[in-house]
C-alpha cells in the first residue's frame, strides 16, 4: 500500500505526464491546421482528446 504523500506524487506524475502529452498533442493538432493539412488534423484529434479526458475531471475538481 502506498502512502499518502508516495500517492501524491503518483498522482502529481501521472497529471503532469498527461498534460505534456496534451500540450504536445494540440500543438501537432494546431500546426496541421494552419498548414491547411485538414486530413492530419483529423488523425490527430482523437489521439490528442484523450489526454484531455484522462485529466478533465481532475482539472475540474480543483478549480
Amino acid at each position: 500500500m502506498l502512502s499518502l504523500g508516495d500517492a501524491i506524487t503518483a498522482y502529481k506524475a501521472y497529471v503532469t505526464a498527461e498534460t505534456a502529452q496534451l500540450v504536445s498533442g494540440t500543438k501537432a493538432f494546431t500546426d496541421a491546421v494552419k498548414a491547411g493539412d485538414i486530413e492530419k488534423a483529423k488523425a490527430l484529434y482523437a489521439p490528442t482528446r484523450q489526454h484531455y479526458e484522462r485529466i478533465g475531471a481532475h482539472c475540474r475538481a480543483v478549480l
